[in-house]
């Protein structure tokens, strides 16, 4: 198990898409995805807090900065595929709203 998430890591910003996903300090931002988490791990942990969302809500991840800033990966694999993030912690914005706190992602295989 220690080995896959070492594997997911490392291989995950090899894959990303440089375009990255912003998340807002001070904010919690949920991130769906299709299928049924079986892992999830983050690059450098001192950035982001991580937490599963438990199977009876849903595929996903709740995602908290613990930073104000910084640039990290996020891998999420599901029973429908790998999902691989670049994510950017930024300065929220004047107004945040509840769709930019909740994203969906899709699975590759």
């Amino acid at each position: 198990m220690i080995a896959l998430v070492l594997f997911l890591v490392a291989t995950s910003h090899a894959r990303a898409s440089s375009e990255a996903t912003v998340l807002y300090a001070g904010y919690i931002t949920k991130i769906r995805c299709e299928g049924k988490l079986l892992i999830s791990a983050v690059g450098s942990p001192e950035l982001l807090a991580l937490e599963a969302l438990p199977p009876q809500v849903g595929c996903g991840v709740l995602v908290k900065p613990l930073q104000k800033s910084g640039r990290t990966n996020l891998a999420l694999e599901t029973s429908t595929g790998s999902v691989n993030l670049l994510v950017e912690i930024g300065s929220a914005p004047r107004v945040v709203t509840s769709s930019q706190l909740d994203l969906k992602v899709k699975s590759h295989e």
